[in-house]
């Protein structure tokens, strides 16, 4: 016997797909694409943004729309979380082919990322430092 009371559940089709991002988080995966490697506060850095907050809700949205990858340790609280390109910003440069300077062979490379040693991942972002320095210059 069946239990009338029970619905099925209705897939949303929109929980498969990402949403749509605006130009300052597509200028966030283009950095994260670049330098492979960055915490929040380079990517604030770079952008030119005074609002540290901002930031974090932008890094936030990408994150869990998997756009971007997430590694934190709260064993070393004091130390940012850092970013990379995750799958659903894998897709986005497939399908938007426009963007400058995107070489597609090279997304196919996302996969392994998480795989990395830590030495590779902070010797990232220490470019990442010695490119904001020289900007500045």
């Amino acid at each position: 016997m069946k239990n009338k009371n029970i619905k099925p559940v209705k897939k949303s089709q929109t929980t498969n797909q990402p949403k749509k991002i605006k130009p300052r988080q597509k200028q966030i995966l283009i950095l994260t694409y670049k330098f492979r490697f960055l915490n929040r506060p380079q990517i604030q850095t770079l952008l030119n943004h005074k609002h540290r907050k901002k930031i974090i809700l932008w890094l936030n949205y990408l994150s869990d729309e998997k756009y971007l990858k997430r590694y934190y340790s709260k064993k070393f609280a004091g130390n940012p979380a850092f970013y990379s390109l995750g799958t659903y910003g894998r897709k986005y440069f497939k399908e938007h082919t426009e963007i400058k300077d995107i070489k597609i062979p090279l997304l196919d490379r996302v996969w392994e990322e998480g795989n990395y040693t830590d030495k590779f991942k902070k010797h990232c972002m220490f470019v990442g430092d010695i490119y904001i320095s020289l900007v500045k210059l």
